[in-house]
């Protein structure tokens, strides 16, 4: 994709208008921003839609053309959404995490998805691999 192409493309949802990023970040990260993608103000009308808790198992359905994001799925919405999102993650995880026991420790292999949203998952490399199991 082009340069910003996640920020310049916009799409009017509902009268307001949403890029890429705002429905990543604003919305379906609970409102959690980035370096390059602030949160919504306190003042914008799209905090309405954004999710009130973070779901960290939308990172697992997010698809952004990455070598390490997960393969794009349909979703059909008829069925469990929380079913389809495990099976998304447990799809996910056996694919992209490695577990090496070496000598004197366990060196665990992550997907760039799980290192750049790594405080979806804890506040630490700990937490985070806790989270995984």
């Amino acid at each position: 994709p082009p340069p910003n192409f996640w920020s310049s493309y916009c799409y009017n949802i509902g009268g307001l208008e949403y890029s890429l990023d705002d429905i990543e970040h604003g919305v379906l990260r609970a409102n959690r921003g980035t370096a390059s993608h602030p949160p919504f103000e306190d003042s914008d009308p799209r905090l309405e839609v954004a999710m009130k808790e973070l779901d960290q198992r939308v990172h697992f359905a997010l698809n952004c053309g990455g070598l390490s994001c997960p393969d794009i799925e349909v979703y059909s919405g008829a069925g469990n959404m929380s079913e389809e999102l495990d099976n998304a993650g447990y799809e996910f995880l056996v694919r992209e995490v490695t577990v090496n026991l070496e000598q004197e420790a366990v060196v665990v292999e992550l997907s760039k998805i799980l290192e750049w949203y790594g405080t979806d998952f804890g506040d630490d490399e700990r937490e985070l691999v806790e989270w995984i199991k």
